[in-house]
């Protein structure tokens, strides 16, 4: 019983941990101004219904690993980005390099 126990707190653990680092996904394309679209969430999303489905099922193991992949796979979305960070600077960087060579 007391494992049980355990094994429910600890798969509510991986999903909350999920759901906040899709918030904190979330939050970080926005500070840099990136809208991302829904469907980069596709994967993380069937994942977290499952994790929470098992979890309701009472099957907590799964509940957890679930959880966990879906956590993994904000990765990719990070990682995505990351670079649409770096390439809105590479164009903001030859936006103005051309504006000062029309200064000239």
């Amino acid at each position: 019983l007391e494992e049980q126990k355990e094994g429910k707190e600890e798969a509510e653990e991986a999903i909350q941990e999920a759901e906040e680092e899709k918030l904190e996904v979330l939050d970080d394309a926005g500070k840099e101004d990136i809208a991302v679209p829904a469907e980069a969430f596709d994967k993380f999303d069937s994942l977290f219904a499952q994790a929470k489905s098992a979890f309701a099922a009472g099957n907590f193991e799964e509940a957890k690993r679930l959880a966990k992949q879906a956590e993994r796979s904000l990765d990719a979305v990070e990682n995505a980005i990351e670079e649409l960070e770096e390439v809105q600077e590479e164009a903001e960087e030859l936006k103005e390099d051309q504006e000062e060579e029309d200064e000239d």
